[in-house]
């Protein structure tokens, strides 16, 4: 390939999907040395999934430029790329937003103290009523 952008986009999804492998790896070995923390720790790579799929799909999306989103066959790389795309948010949202992920990582292994609730106690129906009556005043 002789285009330097797509050579530069290239190397960077490159090095992504090894910092993905070498990050995965350190997971799976952290998990195996502590069955306590397993789960918790399971959040680190569900949060890189949320955050590596977009990227590498707009790095794809980049790469094929006009033909990622236009093709002539479904089973082309420029479908792959759109479909790659299209789905990239998934990993994100589905089994818990990465803002979720991250209050894990810090909660549970971090050791960092839990973000303020003024509602945890309240049935929901108090929560909706008590927003609507706001003055924006805490506590």
């Amino acid at each position: 390939m002789h285009d330097p952008v797509a050579r530069d986009l290239i190397a960077r999804a490159h090095v992504d999907d090894l910092a993905r492998a070498a990050l995965g790896a350190r997971i799976s070995t952290r998990m195996a040395a502590n069955s306590t923390m397993a789960a918790s720790l399971a959040s680190y790579r569900k949060l890189a999934s949320g955050i590596f799929d977009p990227t590498r799909a707009d790095l794809a999306m980049q790469i094929g430029e006009q033909a990622a989103i236009i093709w002539s066959e479904p089973t082309s790389a420029g479908a792959a790329a759109a479909l790659g795309r299209l789905n990239s948010r998934f990993m994100a949202i589905a089994g818990g937003t990465c803002q979720m992920q991250r209050n894990t990582i810090g909660e549970r292994i971090l050791g960092l103290p839990r973000e303020p609730s003024f509602d945890s106690r309240k049935p929901f129906r108090e929560v909706l009523r008590d927003a609507q009556n706001w003055s924006g005043q805490i506590g």
